[in-house]
């Protein structure tokens, strides 16, 4: 979109260029198993400012206390966790690009949610575009997909601080539902090789009393803190058993606390008032 690397990127692109990117790619997180785009998204800074301030002012809204006590409503019972922080430690504010009444690139919400995304993955990815293409005409200067004025390495230690908070990375686990079968295994490949933490099959955890382990090279690995990739959705559509239930009071820290999977990804939206966000209505009365 950028039209300066945009049309640097076009006049030099082939097969070849687009193969050694992925390779180099997947030589860091292994097979995609997902479809690769063929060029990065050049942002220009205009547009880059603007979805920043959209998504600053949004999750500043979703942050107001008396907003998220009403929208707690949307815990099912069932999976109302313990425990729960004041705001979410991850969130996901996802745009569509359009045109504004005069003209200018803007951003529209499509998608909200108080969970983790692609983190890893993303900046490993930029490094490998962005290795791919430095040093050809026009294209000078290392890609970055941060925002704030975060460097690549400003990035992994917040993520780093999010993520494992004080706890050493063995007593942190990525959580998710068979992690291998996951489509985002390139990500749990990327966050293990950035932060030094393994994802682990929720249904392979082991509790004793309040506490939770997981076997590591035959011995029992207590879990202090969860990374938590779990869907919801899939636990009930697969009706998974689990060792424990998210209502138990465990000894353990999310990153995100589950119950705000729930309030901000699943309720949200036609709670929200903002120039960035179409009109969005409940599908049945409250």
């Amino acid at each position: 979109m950028d039209p300066t690397y945009r049309s640097a990127f076009n006049a030099a692109y082939t097969d070849e260029l687009f193969a050694r990117y992925r390779a180099r790619l997947e030589g860091v997180v292994g097979k995609t198993s997902f479809r690769l785009a063929e060029t990065p998204f050049f942002m220009p800074p205009a547009l880059k400012d603007r979805l920043d301030a959209h998504a600053r002012s949004i999750l500043a809204l979703l942050g107001e206390p008396a907003r998220v006590e009403r929208m707690k409503k949307a815990i099912p019972a069932r999976f109302d966790a313990p425990g729960m922080d004041a705001l979410a430690s991850s969130a996901q504010v996802d745009f569509a690009i359009v045109r504004d009444g005069n003209g200018d690139l803007d951003g529209r919400i499509v998608e909200l949610q108080g969970f983790p995304s692609l983190y890893a993955f993303t900046l490993l990815q930029a490094r490998a575009w962005s290795d791919t293409i430095s040093g050809l005409p026009g294209m000078g200067g290392a890609f970055s997909p941060t925002f704030g004025g975060l460097d690549d390495d400003a990035a992994i230690a917040h993520m780093r601080a999010a993520i494992c908070a004080d706890e050493d990375p063995e007593s942190v686990v990525l959580l998710d539902l068979d992690p291998p079968g996951q489509k985002t295994l390139c990500d749990f490949l990327a966050t293990q090789k950035l932060l030094g933490i393994d994802p682990v099959c929720v249904t392979e955890l082991v509790r004793e009393g309040r506490r939770l382990f997981r076997r590591k090279n035959g011995k029992l690995v207590a879990v202090r803190r969860i990374y938590n990739r779990v869907v919801f959705d899939e636990l009930e559509k697969k009706g998974v058993t689990l060792p424990f239930a998210y209502t138990d009071d465990l000894d353990v820290t999310w990153c995100p606390h589950p119950n705000w999977y729930w309030v901000w990804s699943k309720y949200s939206l036609p709670k929200l008032s903002h120039p960035a966000i179409p009109r969005a209505r409940l599908s049945c009365c409250e």
